[in-house]
């Protein structure tokens, strides 16, 4: 349900898939590494019993973070909502010019 990452002083949550913080410069920096490492990894294995705890080591390891806090994910609709992180977002040109 939700993962709390210490950076310091400041604190951010990941929930459902995104990352919430009040130093708003750190929330998107987070949002865009946890993008970015879904695009290029696969993000939690698909049947990860946590995803949202795996995803949030693994940001907080890549950027010095610090899991402090942990409630257990809704299996079944965590892993939709990671699945959905894994779709391309396919660039389609108009052709009829």
């Amino acid at each position: 349900m939700g993962v709390v990452v210490h950076y310091g002083r400041k604190k951010a949550f990941l929930r459902d898939g995104v990352w919430r913080s009040s130093d708003s410069a750190l929330e998107s920096r987070l949002n865009a590494l946890t993008q970015d490492w879904v695009l290029s990894t696969g993000g939690p294995k698909l049947n990860e019993p946590d995803p949202e705890l795996t995803a949030a080591k693994r940001i907080a390891e890549a950027t010095g973070g610090r899991v402090v806090l942990h409630v257990q994910a809704r299996p079944k609709i965590e892993r939709q909502v990671w699945a959905s992180r894994r779709q391309y977002a396919l660039p389609f040109f108009n052709t009829s010019d």
